[in-house]
């Protein structure tokens, strides 16, 4: 992953903010060029249309790409401290610029937000190990009805690998048996694949037909 994907990493660009965190505005979308470490280097960052967040550091001795900072196991030293520079300034413009989403992709995050929307609840985060594994529950009985994950997709199909949402969700062991062999479903992932069934939150499926899973799933927690 990225320096620039980890940090903004569950977040959403607010491009109204973008001018307070110093962007220009361009035909591709927005950018902004900052020199740090008392003028040795500077970086352009840029911010697609789509919210996509790229940067170049440059050293400005030699007007090159530092690369080295892009290397793990050089990133230490004066290496390591250009890297933290630079990922100050993306943290500031995170701060300025974006706000926080529920999970990793949009589509996962459409389906939260849809959820929060229609049931009036919101996503419990209960394992510290796991950040990115969020829990939808009854207010009343506490029973969960929907369990999103982000993890490599090789864990459920060995023919592919990268890391993709997915969510859990309770159905009719009747409708599990027809779903998981149409494509974007998979047996349930770490729950009881009898009651529970696993489906790719990457757009492979719309958000209506996910909702419907998810109505299925909080009506039959729902006693």
């Amino acid at each position: 992953m990225s320096i620039e994907s980890e940090v903004f990493k569950r977040t959403h660009i607010v491009t109204k903010s973008l001018p307070g965190a110093g962007f220009t505005q361009t035909p591709h979308g927005w950018t902004r060029t900052t020199n740090f470490m008392a003028g040795a280097f500077r970086t352009v960052i840029n911010v697609s249309n789509d919210g996509t967040v790229t940067g170049t550091v440059y050293d400005n001795a030699t007007g090159e790409e530092f690369l080295p900072m892009r290397v793990e196991n050089m990133a230490d030293g004066f290496i390591g401290r250009v890297k933290d520079e630079y990922e100050k300034i993306l943290i500031d413009i995170r701060a300025i610029a974006t706000t926080k989403n529920y999970f990793v992709g949009p589509q996962a995050n459409r389906i939260a937000e849809q959820i929060v929307q229609k049931y009036a609840t919101r996503p419990m985060f209960p394992w510290k190990k796991y950040p990115e594994f969020g829990v939808f529950k009854h207010d009343g009985n506490k029973k969960w009805f929907a369990l999103f994950m982000n993890l490599d997709i090789a864990k459920l199909d060995k023919r592919h690998s990268g890391a993709v949402d997915i969510m859990n969700v309770k159905l009719a062991p009747d409708a599990i048996k027809k779903l998981v062999k149409k494509h974007g479903f998979y047996p349930a992932y770490h729950m009881n694949k009898v009651s529970w069934i696993t489906i790719i939150l990457d757009d492979t499926l719309s958000d209506d037909c996910i909702m419907e899973l998810v109505d299925e799933s909080f009506n039959l927690t729902n006693g």
